[in-house]
């Protein structure tokens, strides 16, 4: 097997875990996908993005992480999605949330009976689909004609396929010599995009990424923003069970926008700062794993975007044809002979 086959054979592989990983528990209801419909934790979420939750026992629950639970009020088919704040131990565990953008704190306490699970990641703008669905133009476009276009190639190919005459011209066809078409990487240009890519991206962000730093955090701190686009701030203290103490912990700030960060203890933080590229649930968590991922992160998909919207610059047609293994061979052959016969004269 080519080495190209082998690695379009790993990839086919590697996809199907992924979905498998991701639609099992799904169908098993381990993990539920939730469409956000008002502005509470925006910019963490915004109206319309999907949010997966994944069901976690309430013991597993901790300040600071992002819940799913069913209306306290008793609205049927309703999930709220908030940020918890506090923790009341007692014979059933209550949680105190808010939505970030909430001024308030939500005026109600959730008893861990109402806990659905935390969410663990965003996807940006997926809510919209189901509801394109909904409209008739859209569904007929995007469904509908689809498969109808799939049903009537198919069955053009079984009438085609069960004519004799055309069963004997492809058999004729067959015995031709066939022209492969070669395509071709052009390497060089491929690297010269990557390359001024990756260039063109870091130094658009390398303003934003110098504000990054680790500094003692005491009980108010000026961030103001010296890039040139919007970005987002995420403080991370060292002690991350003290993110909380911190107001606010993350910001999204527009250019040469400031704000005033207040603390409630003096702490050791780290600030991580990067160009508002990515969704924010995103760049917090990568922040928080390393205050450099966000920005790898976000040269690397943008850059993997280019180049895929380039392809037809760097993949083209080859100029030189393939010649058929079985004429080159038998070409070769008749020289041989030739030559044969030529020193026996």
């Amino acid at each position: 097997m080519k080495t190209k086959n082998i690695i379009l054979v790993l990839l086919s592989l590697l996809t199907l875990i992924l979905l498998f990983n991701f639609i099992i528990p799904v169908i098993t209801g381990s993990t539920q996908l939730l469409i956000v419909l008002s502005g509470s934790m925006h910019p963490v979420m915004r109206v319309g993005d999907m949010v997966v939750v994944e069901s976690k026992s309430p013991d597993d629950i901790h300040a600071g992480d992002v819940i799913a639970y069913n209306d306290p009020g008793g609205t049927p088919n309703v999930m709220i999605t908030h940020r918890v704040l506090s923790i009341t131990e007692g014979e059933e565990r209550l949680f105190q949330t808010k939505g970030d953008a909430n001024e308030e704190q939500d005026s109600y306490l959730v008893p861990a009976s109402k806990l659905v699970g935390e969410m663990v990641f965003v996807i940006p703008f997926a809510g919209y689909l189901p509801e394109t669905t909904k409209s008739t133009s859209l569904f007929i476009v995007m469904i509908i004609l689809p498969a109808l276009l799939l049903v009537l190639d198919e069955v053009r190919n079984i009438i085609q396929y069960s004519n004799p005459i055309h069963i004997r011209k492809t058999q004729k066809n067959k015995r031709k010599i066939p022209r492969v078409p070669l395509y071709g990487i052009r390497s060089k240009l491929l690297v010269r995009i990557v390359s001024l890519s990756i260039l063109t991206l870091a130094m658009l962000m390398l303003p934003t990424i110098m504000e990054n730093e680790h500094t003692n955090l005491e009980s108010e701190y000026v961030i103001k923003n010296n890039g040139y686009f919007q970005s987002v701030y995420v403080i991370t203290p060292d002690d991350i069970s003290n993110k909380l103490s911190i107001t606010p912990w993350y910001i999204v700030l527009p250019q040469n926008g400031e704000s005033v960060i207040i603390s409630d203890e003096q702490l050791e933080v780290d600030i991580v700062a990067v160009p508002y590229a990515l969704p924010v649930f995103w760049i917090i968590k990568l922040a928080q794993t390393n205050s450099y991922l966000p920005f790898i992160t976000t040269i690397g998909i943008y850059t993997t975007f280019i180049t895929f919207i380039s392809l037809p610059l760097w993949y083209q047609r080859s100029k030189h044809r393939m010649h058929n293994k079985p004429k080159h061979r038998k070409q070769s052959l008749i020289n041989r002979m030739r030559k044969l016969s030529t020193r026996l004269d």
